[in-house]
């Protein structure tokens, strides 16, 4: 490792001594660091041959990379399938024992020996340009994790939860400010292999239930000073066969390795991320909760049997699966309970945040359902289930969803006045307070009321950057500029604004149409 370091500090005093004639900086040439692509696998199906072949396609050069397969104690051993290539360097590693995910990646991070290290999920099929869009940032002195995007792919959309359950797509969703652990993933990301080793952090082997043994490594990254980034063009597709079912019953399964991670962390940062759900609180919302479950379940039932649902009813399916996932580990641990809760958390006096949780997916539900009838207008979902509740905080959020609701449905009427009520729950500066100003800008541009909706979008524009996701911040300097360019007729104001949107948000269409136009 010393050696590769060497290398690296040689190459950028050797770049940095050159000089044009002019005095000024050459081009730099690009340094192109080994690579090791670590895949842990258990009992793979044909994908990881397909990624095998996808990784020999790289545009990256191949003679740098290695690939360290390194295979849990499949029942079928991996090297039967997977055989030695000419063309690239496939090195397989086998447990003689199944010893989970967090082992099998440690085992590759042992026996790897380049300089940046790749890790891929095995049941993925990586783009052309993942290896080189990883490689393009490595630099062996910054603690820096980088993440890839990760998409479904074409192939097993073959169902309403996996079509429209974009919770499972890493996208947009990570340009958000301020990267934190409960945002990593371990299906495609790259760190350094000198400062990771450096650092100590391995994964904790003792998470040997599903899930949670990312989630740990990032935290201790975090708390060693690393920093998370997002890199939207390194792009995998998830290839597996995927069913609610299947997934309610790993979130159930996942239920255990919470506990143990949070016996592991008892911080109020880290209940507060993971949206710890009490005993207390799960048994106070418990009647919510159940008729939630009924519910969600006859919603996707009967859209299930719709080939082409509206946006209104996808949104239906996507926020019923959520809850379906996020309700399953506390039914585990509060009904089924069939291990200890540990863990004393009653010296821990925070009051809990019910945003994102449960809780919050079980009224969305409620609220789905309802609207999906005709049955409530805005002021009757709001004194039914909304003004009860005593977190202002979660009624400002859930004020916002059931705007988006009656937006996707055309009720424009119902979403601004049910907004207009979440902006005065919390004046203070929240995500959820600039996504309902955006909403309410959108809502008022779309009825022509031109004058209101800037007030709204320069609100969001000029306060709201650090608390909204990039995406959207972008979207919101696109409406300001279409305004000044069609209502109030300024083009020069209005090519600003279209400018300031791609530079946030490169690929913004919108707004790089109307820069054309």
């Amino acid at each position: 490792m010393e050696c590769f370091l060497l290398q690296y500090y040689i190459y950028r005093l050797e770049y940095h001594s050159k000089t044009d004639t002019g005095g000024n900086m050459e081009q730099p040439m690009p340094y192109n660091p080994t690579v090791s692509v670590v895949i842990p696998t258990y009992n793979p199906d044909g994908v990881l041959a397909r990624l095998i072949e996808q990784l020999k396609r790289q545009t990256y050069r191949v003679d740098l990379m290695e690939v360290i397969i390194v295979d849990d104690c499949s029942s079928t051993p991996v090297y039967e399938s997977i055989s030695p290539d000419e063309f690239l360097n496939v090195k397989i590693i086998r447990h003689e024992t199944n010893r989970g995910r967090a082992a099998a990646r440690n085992t590759g991070i042992e026996n790897a020996k380049n300089e940046l290290l790749i890790f891929l999920d095995s049941d993925v099929i990586a783009d052309e340009n993942l290896v080189l869009t990883h490689a393009t940032q490595f630099d062996p002195f910054k603690k820096i994790l980088y993440f890839g995007t990760f998409r479904w792919h074409s192939e097993v959309k073959n169902n309403h939860f996996t079509r429209f359950g974009r919770w499972f797509e890493y996208d947009c969703v990570l340009d958000k400010p301020d990267l934190d652990f409960i945002d990593f993933h371990g299906a495609n990301f790259s760190v350094a292999s000198s400062v990771l080793k450096e650092s100590g952090v391995v994964f904790e082997e003792q998470f040997t239930r599903y899930g949670m043994e990312d989630l740990e490594f990032g935290l201790l990254l975090k708390n060693q000073g690393f920093v998370f980034a997002f890199l939207p063009d390194a792009v995998v597709w998830h290839h597996r066969i995927a069913t609610l079912e299947e997934q309610i019953r790993r979130a159930r399964s996942s239920a255990y390795s919470i506990l143990y991670f949070m016996e592991k962390h008892p911080k109020e940062k880290v209940f507060r991320s993971l949206h710890y759900l009490s005993g207390d609180i799960f048994e106070k919302y418990s009647p919510v909760l159940r008729s939630a479950q009924d519910c969600a379940q006859r919603l996707l039932q009967d859209i299930e049997k719709i080939d082409q649902p509206t946006l209104f009813e996808q949104e239906i399916v996507a926020a019923c699966g959520i809850f379906l996932i996020e309700y399953a580990p506390w039914e585990e641990l509060y009904v089924t309970k069939s291990e200890p809760l540990s863990v004393d958390f009653e010296k821990f006096s925070f009051a809990p945040e019910l945003k994102n949780t449960a809780v919050e997916w079980a009224f969305r539900v409620h609220f789905l359902d309802r609207i999906r009838r005709g049955e409530d207008s805005a002021k009757k979902i709001y004194n039914a289930f909304i003004e009860p509740l005593p977190d202002i905080y979660l009624r400002q959020s859930l004020c916002h969803e059931a705007g988006r609701y009656f937006i996707l449905i055309g009720r424009e009427i119902e979403a601004i006045r049910i907004l207009t009520i979440g902006s005065r729950h919390v004046t203070e500066p929240t995500k959820e307070l600039y996504l309902i100003n955006y909403l309410l800008g959108s809502t008022l541009k779309k009825r022509g009321e031109a004058q209101e909706a800037q007030q709204f979008f320069k609100y969001v524009i000029d306060n709201g950057k650090k608390y909204i996701h990039a995406s959207q911040y972008a979207s919101a300097l696109y409406h300001m500029g279409d305004l000044y360019a069609n209502y109030i007729h300024e083009s020069k104001q209005a090519q600003i604004y279209f400018e300031r949107a791609l530079s946030i948000n490169p690929n913004h269409k919108a707004a790089q149409l109307a820069l054309l136009n």
